[in-house]
């Protein structure tokens, strides 16, 4: 996506106020000093940007990895707005070399964010439904922290620099820093704990079903020794141990009639 062509771009110095002439040297300085940046969309693309509304709006533009086309893309854009700036050239040689070096980044995020899902199956105690479960909850969670962290770092990013921009030039880079990270923080903790607990109650309902239908067909009388505590079983006790005493037959036989008795 091309750059927005605001009156920065076009001729910011005809009938200006001293505020906007800062904002507009701020803008160009930012996105020579941090060309980078403003290449993939990254945060100084935010915080320098022209307007408020462009502030609010670049954190949910597309980005671009660094050596990718739209990068490159942009650069040249850049080139042609700043020509002969250091920083630009420096940055379309780097990203030259870059493009060959994304896919091993990319797995190497895999494999960490793999390990990380996998831990709780070394640090949960118990059987291997238990282990399994503790992975399921942190998948969920992982899964929830990427994607709140992803969010509220853009809306933060956005909302801090617009509002901070009040102070001309540092005022937007301070709040587009502390909306960013705050954004991430708050957003990563509240979408983690949030798809954790979605996955709990779901196989807590799950269980439920379970129990309930255990229940309803009598699966559960292994753990009912209510049959136990009966008189007649007690007195099925009685005379097998008065059998057994006088020796008139043998202990299996008379403890196999009772447990026949008891699960009939």
């Amino acid at each position: 996506m091309p750059f927005n062509m605001s009156w920065f771009d076009k001729n910011p110095k005809l009938n200006t106020t001293f505020l906007q002439d800062l904002s507009f040297d701020a803008h160009t300085w930012g996105r020579q000093r941090f060309a980078k940046s403003f290449a993939s969309g990254g945060i100084a693309s935010t915080v320098f940007a022209s307007s408020r509304s462009e502030m609010l709006k670049n954190p949910w533009r597309q980005r671009h990895a660094p050596g990718s086309s739209g990068y490159m893309k942009r650069l040249a854009h850049l080139n042609k707005l700043h020509p002969g700036s250091k920083k630009i050239e420096t940055a379309i040689s780097a990203g030259k070399k870059m493009s060959g070096g994304r896919l091993g980044t990319r797995m190497a995020g895999a494999a960490l964010g793999g390990l990380f899902m996998a831990m709780p199956a070394f640090t949960t105690e118990g059987d291997a439904v238990a282990k399994a479960r503790a992975v399921g909850e942190g998948a969920a969670a992982y899964a929830g922290w990427d994607v709140g962290a992803f969010v509220g770092a853009r809306a933060g990013a956005g909302l801090g620099a617009a509002i901070g921009s009040f102070v001309p030039v540092v005022g937007s880079m301070i709040g587009g820093a502390i909306g960013l990270a705050a954004g991430a923080l708050g957003g990563g903790l509240l979408a983690g704990e949030a798809t954790a607990g979605i996955y709990n109650a779901t196989l807590g309902a799950a269980d439920n079903l379970v129990d309930r239908e255990r229940s309803r067909r009598g699966l559960n009388w292994a753990q009912d020794t209510g049959a136990f505590r009966t008189a007649s079983a007690a007195t099925m006790r009685q005379q097998s141990l008065s059998l057994m005493n006088r020796g008139q037959m043998s202990a299996r036989s008379l403890m196999g009639q009772e447990a026949t008795f008891v699960h009939r």
